[in-house]
């Protein structure tokens, strides 16, 4: 069976998380912990510092969460010690 949908099958939705951390090196273990918590496996998970500021930026992407997952999985984002911000966005499914 493959990973991939194939073309008659209708690709799964994909919820964006955005989140706004400070940089520090325990932030990434707790963002994880918080998934793996509520069995969340992102698709894409990816990091960035900020140059100039003590800033760190987390992109998350995960796929086929509800509406009510979506909003646990933020709601815990948000209670992360170092975690200043989380947006999130939806892309509907294909």
């Amino acid at each position: 069976m493959s990973a991939h949908p194939s073309p008659e099958q209708p690709s799964p939705s994909v919820t964006a998380f955005a989140v706004v951390a400070e940089a520090d090196h325990g932030v990434l273990q707790r963002v994880l912990d918080v998934l793996h918590r509520v069995d969340v496996l992102p698709a894409r998970f990816a990091s960035q510092r900020h140059r100039r500021s003590p800033m760190l930026a987390l992109s998350i992407e995960a796929e086929g969460l509800d509406a009510g997952r979506r909003d646990l999985v933020a709601a815990r984002l948000r209670g992360v010690v170092g975690v200043e911000k989380v947006f999130v966005a939806e892309r509907g499914a294909s």
